[in-house]
């Protein structure tokens, strides 16, 4: 279990720490410093290149930066700190969602650049399935299960999104997984096969289709 956190939780970190591609260049040139003491380790260098840059101000790069300096923490076992930013990202997460559904929907496709970043789908998920493993490292079994909960939401809303047979990310079979677990460490056997059974589903059917494992 520790090994597949570990690889979980490094996966999650890549995914998070390098979706600084989607922006421009100058987001990329002001995170540069941060990516790569994060990925050589150097946590507390990263955390201090990511407070000097000037993505805390800048409106359109809130999640980003929620994310990005959450997962710093984490790994330096901060994670009290870790959560309540992980947290406040959700919460721009459901306002960027919410915004995204009313008339500002309409201009959105032609101003994309002027925008707050929203997350991709798998940002959105990964929010829950980290804070329920860090819940789970201080103990705290009913907090993880909120997010285990929280975890089939955002997958429930996500695929309500879309519409049918649309090539997209869909379930993830990790956080299903996570999720069963802390269902059963409660005692909540019959949510627990559901998570079970989903996420077996999900490593049998699309993961060996297109990621061959």
């Amino acid at each position: 279990m520790v090994i597949m956190r570990t690889s979980c939780l490094r996966l999650l970190s890549l995914l998070i720490l390098g979706v600084c591609s989607w922006s421009c260049a100058s987001y990329t040139d002001e995170t540069r410093d941060m990516n790569l003491a994060f990925h050589a380790g150097q946590f507390e260098s990263a955390l201090a290149h990511l407070d000097k840059s000037g993505i805390k101000e800048e409106d359109r790069n809130r999640l980003l930066y929620n994310l990005e300096r959450g997962s710093i923490l984490d790994k330096l076992d901060r994670r009290a700190e870790s959560r309540q930013l992980f947290l406040k990202a959700d919460a721009i997460v459901d306002q960027l969602y919410t915004k995204s559904l009313s008339k500002e929907a309409a201009t959105y496709l032609y101003n994309e650049g002027a925008q707050a970043y929203s997350g991709e789908d798998y940002e959105k998920v990964a929010i829950h399935t980290i804070l329920a493993h860090s819940f789970l490292d201080d103990s705290k079994i009913n907090e993880a299960r909120v997010e285990a909960a929280r975890i089939n939401t955002r997958l429930a809303e996500i695929n309500s999104f879309y519409d049918e047979n649309k090539n997209k990310y869909k379930e993830d079979a990790y956080a299903r997984y996570l999720a069963g677990i802390v269902y059963e460490a409660l005692g909540e056997f019959d949510d627990a096969i559901v998570d079970y059974k989903a996420a077996l589903r999900v490593y049998e059917d699309d993961y060996s289709k297109y990621f061959d494992t």
